[in-house]
């Protein structure tokens, strides 16, 4: 269920819970001047992939990232190697195709 509530400095929207996905969870944006000022997101259930992964190598990366969740195993796995093909990137760029 999504709703709005007006803030002193804006908007805050809150979706809860968001459907579609493998478990629990919220996320609340604040809006200034209908630009995103700040966002939260929250869940009940931690998984902890990114510890897992860290210090392994980034061909490992597919492997335990697709085994996150039952029903989106191919794109857990395909996102866990566009960091890997660009690891000197700061700024997130637009995937092309």
């Amino acid at each position: 269920m999504s709703q709005t509530t007006a803030t002193s400095t804006g908007k805050r929207l809150i979706v809860d819970p968001v459907t579609r996905i493998e478990g629990h969870l919220k996320v609340e944006v604040e809006l200034e001047n209908d630009r995103v000022k700040n966002a939260w997101v929250s869940t009940q259930l931690y998984r902890g992939i990114e510890q897992i992964l860290k210090g392994r190598p980034p061909e490992d990366a597919p492997l335990f990232t697709q085994r996150a969740c039952g029903v989106c195993t191919n794109t857990h796995a395909l996102t866990s190697i566009r960091p890997s093909r660009t690891p000197s990137a700061l700024k997130c760029r637009r995937w092309p195709g």
